[in-house]
């Protein structure tokens, strides 16, 4: 755990020249890539190899001027955390998280935004499904719709936590979508 320096930035985005057609750079993991002072700098670093960029945020720090910045370093893609559809819900999985600051911080940076249909970055929303949260889903996908979400990816809670560990879906989920997807293909 911790930050990766500069000089292994380097060394990453130097690797890149010899690959074919480049990868995608995706930043993110363990918490919040926001939080790094020199991230948009690394986008667009990252965006000069010719990369496809994403990054993925819980948004509570997606001011106007992160938001310039990330339009303005040549950013793909935005993931957006929502893993919940109420206030109450959003604040009990991302810890006093603000839903409704999260929606006004995305709805301005797609306001800022130049471009019709393919402006960047395009928004995307990622869901951590959990047994707290899963019955929220569908309406997660209406807040995604609300943002302009282009992609929906959903994922299972990964336990850092003990107290996690009683929120993993894998055996239980995968048998909840198994038999939804069999029901779909009976009628």
């Amino acid at each position: 755990m911790g930050s990766m320096t500069e000089a292994t930035y380097a060394q990453i985005l130097d690797s890149l020249k010899s690959i074919e057609p480049r990868p995608a750079i995706f930043f993110g993991g363990l918490g919040e890539p926001l939080f790094h002072k020199d991230i948009t700098d690394w986008i667009a670093r990252a965006k000069a190899t010719g990369a496809t960029v994403e990054l993925i945020t819980n948004a509570t720090l997606l001011t106007e001027e992160k938001a310039r910045a990330l339009i303005a370093s040549g950013l793909d893609n935005l993931w957006i955390s929502i893993d919940g559809a109420t206030p109450e819900s959003y604040a009990d999985v991302r810890l006093g998280a603000q839903l409704p600051l999260v929606i006004e911080n995305v709805m301005r940076l797609r306001r800022l935004r130049k471009g019709g249909h393919f402006a960047k970055p395009e928004i995307d929303v990622a869901f951590v499904a959990m047994k707290r949260n899963i019955h929220e889903l569908p309406e997660v996908l209406e807040v995604a719709r609300r943002l302009g979400a282009r992609q929906f990816k959903v994922s299972n809670v990964l336990p850092y936590t003990t107290e996690l560990r009683d929120e993993i879906l894998y055996a239980q989920g995968f048998a909840i979508w198994l038999t939804c997807r069999r029901r779909a293909f009976r009628a």
